[in-house]
């Protein structure tokens, strides 16, 4: 008795169309998405100064210099222009892939300090639509003001909102 055999099916490049079921194929295909899909996700890296839950709401005007220091830790920077300032920056990069390394996000929380070394003001910088802007006021400076600073922490990531 002669052995039946199947007809084995060739796609149009003449390649074996039959040798992986295809619900593996789809199962591979599908894990073939995921794995590309995860490796696209950006990266997130919080690098400076990363404030805990209500730790910000507890600086007030006519606190002492030192007990801003007991509560945020030393600044990121220190100004001693005509009146002291601390600015406390903080910066969140996103990683996609083999890519460069993008800021997303920029913040400074910025203290000044008078003479007898009490903060006078508090505020807090960031970018919104590639522009510095004060969070606390909620209002863009205008030129002419003690912000040049602020401008030079944030101009990089300005700079980067413009061009888009």
């Amino acid at each position: 008795m002669a052995r039946s055999k199947t007809p084995i099916a060739y796609d149009i490049d003449h390649t074996l169309h039959n040798r992986i079921p295809l619900s593996r194929r789809r199962a591979l295909v599908a894990l073939c998405i995921a794995t590309l899909s995860y490796a696209c996700t950006p990266a997130r890296d919080y690098r400076g100064f990363r404030p805990q839950e209500g730790t910000l709401e507890q600086i007030n005007i006519g606190m002492s210099r030192m007990r801003v220091e007991e509560i945020l830790g030393t600044p990121s920077a220190k100004s001693s222009h005509a009146t002291p300032r601390y600015y406390y920056i903080s910066s969140v990069f996103e990683t996609t892939a083999f890519f460069k390394p993008e800021e997303t996000e920029r913040k400074v929380y910025a203290l000044e300090f008078n003479g007898t070394e009490q903060v006078i003001r508090v505020a807090y910088y960031g970018l919104q639509d590639g522009k510095v802007f004060d969070f606390i006021t909620k209002t863009t400076p205008t030129r002419g003001t003690e912000l040049s600073i602020i401008q030079d922490l944030l101009g990089s990531i300005s700079a980067k909102g413009n061009d888009k």
